[in-house]
């Protein structure tokens, strides 16, 4: 193909955020122009239909390294984890991207909010160590999470985010400390 013939082909593809889950992108189908106006019935036929097909097409959900992949305009995008189809050129991945940074951002509030719980607790103790750093109890809290703490009958944190957060957190926590213990061996 000459060079030529494969940047034409690029021109109609674009990158689109569709986060951690499986993916599926599926060419040579159309979806009903009604799609978004069709019953919640009607919708979990469609899906059941849509993922008969994969099935039947032996199509294997993308990998993706960041999140992002890229797809022709006209190839539909199916995320079975949130039920989100469309075609690649509306596919409204920013939602999901927002999703993920309210994940993000109430991991970290519920992390403060641990942290400074342990912290309070080392302090009514300081006859007795606790058995771990307040860091590491706060950690634990967080590994022990399943839904929004901050709302009654919260909804499910996305585990594979909730997993990339505790181990750049564990790895924040594990240069803190190596830098400690440098430092202490310099006096």
């Amino acid at each position: 193909m000459s060079g030529k013939g494969k940047q034409f082909m690029e021109k109609d593809k674009r990158e689109i955020y569709v986060g951690n889950a499986d993916v599926y992108l599926i060419q040579g189908l159309e979806l009903d122009v009604e799609f978004d106006y069709i019953s919640q019935a009607e919708h979990t036929a469609a899906i059941l239909e849509l993922e008969n097909y994969i099935q039947e097409q032996g199509i294997h959900p993308v990998k993706n390294e960041d999140g992002y992949i890229a797809a022709e305009e006209d190839t539909i995008v199916y995320v079975p984890k949130t039920g989100e189809i469309d075609y690649a050129a509306g596919f409204d991945g920013q939602n999901l991207l927002e999703k993920d940074h309210r994940t993000e951002q109430l991991l970290d509030d519920f992390y403060d909010d641990c942290l400074s719980f342990w912290k309070r607790e080392n302090d009514k103790n300081s006859g007795f160590a606790l058995a771990k750093s307040p860091e590491e109890l706060a950690l634990q809290d967080i590994s022990s999470l399943e839904h929004d703490p901050t709302v009654p009958n919260g909804g499910l944190l996305d585990e594979n985010i909730k997993q990339a957060w505790l181990q750049e957190k564990r790895y924040e926590l594990a240069n803190k400390n190596t830098k400690a213990h440098m430092q202490d061996m310099d006096m």
